[in-house]
């Protein structure tokens, strides 16, 4: 007998995610099997149950993280890459939604969090909410970064480790 979802209240609108990879190397067949294709059938089912312009189904490549760090600074020291960390983590996440694409994945947006528009409100909302934290609730902050912009930007005491040593404390 064929079950029928009349008694089903759907949204009206939906986003469906998938998991952020790491922008360190491109996707192995677990990325894709074990997190898209699953989030993948879902958004395709929401979209005929609702309407297609009524799901997004998004997710991207993470660009943080000490494996990308690690997997940069390997590459580099071996000879094996030459280019800044930025060109480092582009370079896979295009390889990333090249896989994704191959496998016909069907993400609305598929953006890094340091690229692009979304980097641009990865950034605002960060620094939106690092100082709100300093100036509405007058908490310090420890701000861990490898990013000099960012520094410059939040930042109104600088210390610098080089190996756990304080190489720097500017004011």
């Amino acid at each position: 007998m064929a079950q029928t979802f009349s008694n089903v209240k759907w949204p009206a609108r939906a986003v469906v995610t998938a998991g952020m990879p790491y922008g360190n190397k491109p996707l192995h067949f677990g990325h894709v099997g074990g997190v898209f294709v699953p989030a993948d059938c879902f958004a395709r089912f929401l979209r005929d149950r609702i309407g297609t312009e009524n799901v997004r189904f998004v997710s991207g490549t993470d660009c943080y993280g000490s494996p990308i760090n690690e997997g940069y600074r390997k590459l580099v020291e071996a000879g094996e890459f030459e280019g800044t960390i930025a060109d480092y983590v582009m370079r896979n996440h295009n390889k990333q939604k090249a896989t994704l694409d191959a496998y016909d994945i069907s993400l609305s947006i598929y953006d890094g969090s340091v690229i692009g528009h979304a980097g641009e409100v990865h950034n605002q909302v960060s620094e939106w909410f690092i100082r709100r934290l300093h100036e509405k609730q007058g908490m310090t902050i420890i701000f861990v970064s490898h990013n000099m912009d960012d520094i410059a930007r939040l930042a109104d005491h600088l210390l610098v480790l080089n190996q756990g040593r304080l190489v720097c404390d500017d004011v």
